[in-house]
């Protein structure tokens, strides 16, 4: 009986060692969503290099000497990169083009995924993380307080509220689309007016919105997201007061202006804590 014990018992150590040594990695991770999942989900110490050049405040623990500098969000340091020597790379869109070169220092996971039912593929992805690094039980409870917290902050808000997202760019505004208000909040996309058209540059479409086309838009809160200020161009941010000031002429003084943290929006996202921050911003406008 003894004999037989110490069998089960060392197959059981040593089953347990060898899911540690699979779950340990080197990661860099591009995309911020997943660097704050990772941390959400007790991975920090997996973490070995961030683009810092871009980091959002609410990730100011990762700027350090402690993790190693790969650039920022767009124009990212292979060479850095690799200086890490990384057993796992987390990218997004925007990193897209460099994938083949990322690929020759280590694996890449490739972290963006469909909007379009945000939930349900936002969850799906904060699961399969929570798989890959055998924390699925604090993945599920790290979701469950997510939605928790969400519905409570729905309710504060209200049924039936419009909304217009812009994001400015040295003095021009263009519709923005982030599922955080929509489809997490519930909020309702104000109704686009005849006259405004979608403009092709390359293969990116935009939609020119104006101060008047707001105002004929008639939301209860315009969010603002300053892509100028997000990508360390402060002398060309928007004069908030400036626009306010236009649509009350306009015949929109009962509009809500609510600025949004612009590297929270327009760089991070789709992570554990950047999706509650967001809701939270969302809902602060009411």
């Amino acid at each position: 009986m003894k004999v037989k014990n110490i069998v089960v018992s060392s197959a059981l150590i040593l089953a347990s060692q060898m899911a540690m040594a699979a779950q340990a990695e080197r990661i860099v991770s591009f995309d911020y969503g997943s660097l704050d999942t990772l941390t959400e989900l007790g991975l920090s110490s997996q973490i070995v290099a961030v683009p810092k050049q871009t980091l959002p405040s609410y990730l100011a623990e990762y700027n350090t000497d402690k993790y190693t500098d790969v650039g920022n969000a767009k124009d990212i340091d292979i060479k850095a990169a690799g200086t890490a020597k990384p057993t796992l790379i987390m990218i997004s869109g925007r990193q897209q083009s460099h994938e083949a070169e990322l690929k020759k220092l280590a694996k890449v996971e490739n972290m963006s995924f469909d909007t379009k039912d945000y939930w349900k593929n936002f969850s799906a992805q904060v699961e399969q993380i929570g798989k890959q690094f055998s924390v699925e039980n604090k993945a599920k409870t790290a979701l469950a307080s997510l939605h928790s917290k969400i519905d409570a902050l729905k309710a504060k808000v209200g049924p039936n509220k419009h909304f217009v997202l812009v994001i400015h760019n040295n003095g021009h505004l263009m519709m923005g689309n982030y599922p955080v208000v929509d489809q997490v909040m519930g909020l309702q996309p104000s109704p686009i007016p005849a006259g405004v058209e979608t403009k092709k540059r390359g293969n990116r479409s935009f939609t020119p919105l104006t101060p008047a086309n707001i105002v004929a838009m008639n939301p209860d809160v315009l969010y603002v997201v300053d892509r100028s200020v997000a990508i360390n161009k402060p002398e060309e941010a928007l004069d908030l007061a400036a626009l306010k000031q236009k649509l009350v002429k306009l015949g929109g003084k009962d509009i809500k202006v609510s600025n949004l943290n612009p590297g929270l929006w327009y760089i991070a996202g789709n992570g554990l804590e950047s999706v509650y921050l967001q809701a939270k911003e969302v809902a602060s406008a009411f």
